[in-house]
């Protein structure tokens, strides 16, 4: 069993202080879920007004990037093709369109892919100094609800020095893409670690099962609420927006 080096409950130094709007303080904790706290506040996405989904853009890091005050994806550089260790541009737009979708199914939210790293909600990119596995970076804006923050951007960052695959199976050492992004997306979204194993939030990475489970389903649920539109309902009012 390895252990994932994620330091998800340590993004203090991540923080940058943004205006943003107004949202709805989100549900406490359960034992299979734990929702993310920095500086002593849950973070979220918030809300656009009126209306009941939330739509994110992401973007797949092409150059070097620099976050300041980020302390886990600080310094970010494009994925590149690294073929000796399964990850490239193309491996990773497929693993991210996957990962992205398993969470739009279960809570009420929209991804977007965007071609340009400016402007965009989610950046993923490679760790300009290789360690650990990945790392989530998240930067928070003003009260949002009683000790709730609105997150305004986040970062994923990858070990390019890794081996990489997309799916199960394999050699034990060699990760999973879509695997470990849906994870970091969890972070992204506001969900820390609650164990060392038994959800996909568990900081242990294995491979017992794909997707999220019951309780990470539980946990972005508590924070965005269930799905109350159909799917292609709302990614039409997302596309009209």
């Amino acid at each position: 069993m390895t252990k994932l080096t994620l330091r998800a409950a340590r993004l203090a130094a991540a923080i940058v202080v943004a205006a943003t709007g107004c949202s709805s303080a989100i549900a406490g904790n359960a034992e299979d879920y734990r929702l993310l706290v920095i500086n002593g506040a849950q973070v979220r996405w918030a809300h656009a007004p009126r209306t009941p989904y939330i739509t994110l853009t992401y973007a797949i890091a092409t150059h070097a990037l620099t976050f300041s005050g980020d302390e886990n994806c600080g310094a970010m550089k494009g994925i590149a093709d690294v073929p000796a260790a399964g990850l490239d541009r193309r491996a990773t737009l497929l693993a991210a369109s996957k990962a992205f979708a398993r969470w739009q199914a279960v809570a009420p939210l929209v991804f977007k892919r965007v071609a340009s790293e400016d402007g965009a909600d989610i950046v993923i990119g490679a760790q300009a100094q290789p360690r650990g596995i990945a790392f989530t970076g998240i930067t928070v804006g003003h009260e949002i609800g009683p000790d709730v923050r609105a997150i305004t951007s986040a970062r994923i960052c990858l070990n390019d020095q890794k081996t990489w695959k997309l799916g199960f199976g394999g050699k034990s050492e060699n990760y999973d893409l879509v695997h470990v992004l849906t994870h970091e997306i969890g972070h992204v979204l506001g969900l820390d670690h609650p164990s060392a194993r038994g959800q996909l939030m568990s900081f242990r990475y294995r491979e017992d099962f794909e997707g999220v489970t019951a309780g990470d389903i539980r946990g972005v649920q508590a924070i965005y609420g269930p799905i109350t539109l159909p799917a292609a309902s709302v990614e039409r009012a997302a596309s009209l927006r």
